[in-house]
């Protein structure tokens, strides 16, 4: 989900709730023990006229698991929202604007191949144990070969070459052609 999308924090919160597993349920009252505050509060918040205070929104950050940039912009969206008068809002939305930007252009020197799995993908990449697995220790030295993989998992070398085109062609690993001396 991308924070730099939502120009309210209420939104943004209400919507990653939503996103977690059975719709959220319960995500609220985790939210409240996470900020140790209120359950009613924290729906007072979200569903009503009050607002985080910058500390609580602050604890938040750590709750939701965003990035340093992630958090900056929240707490702005908090602050801006908190804002008395309309100068400091403008303020806020100024620098607001001014992160979402920044975010923009680091998103654009990421690589593009960064792009979702499909359902199908991701079924059958959760299916067993073994592709993440197999994944994982191929960052490991010595375990650059089928073969290696197989006699440390116990699985026959025909299944883990599946599983390492299964991987690369969805591009969950890299691989790397190593130069050997002849």
């Amino acid at each position: 989900m991308d924070l730099y999308s939502f120009s309210n924090y209420k939104e943004f919160t209400l919507k990653w709730i939503k996103s977690q597993p059975k719709k959220g349920y319960g995500q609220l009252r985790k939210l409240a023990q996470h900020l140790d505050i209120n359950a009613v509060i924290v729906t007072q918040v979200f569903n009503g006229p009050r607002n985080l205070s910058v500390e609580q929104a602050f604890d938040a950050t750590s709750f939701f698991g965003l990035n340093e940039l992630e958090s900056d912009y929240y707490l702005l969206l908090v602050q801006h929202e908190r804002a008395g008068n309309y100068r400091l809002q403008d303020n806020f939305a100024k620098k607001i604007k001014e992160l979402k930007t920044k975010a923009t252009k680091i998103k654009s020197r990421l690589p593009k191949n960064k792009q979702e799995l499909s359902f199908e993908t991701k079924a059958l990449f959760y299916s067993d144990w073994f592709y993440s697995g197999i994944r994982l220790i191929t960052a490991i030295d010595g375990f650059n070969s089928p073969e290696a993989i197989a006699n440390y998992f116990y699985l026959p070398v025909r299944k883990v070459r599946e599983v390492l085109d299964f991987l690369t062609e969805n591009n969950l690993c890299i691989e790397k052609k190593t130069n050997t001396p002849s």
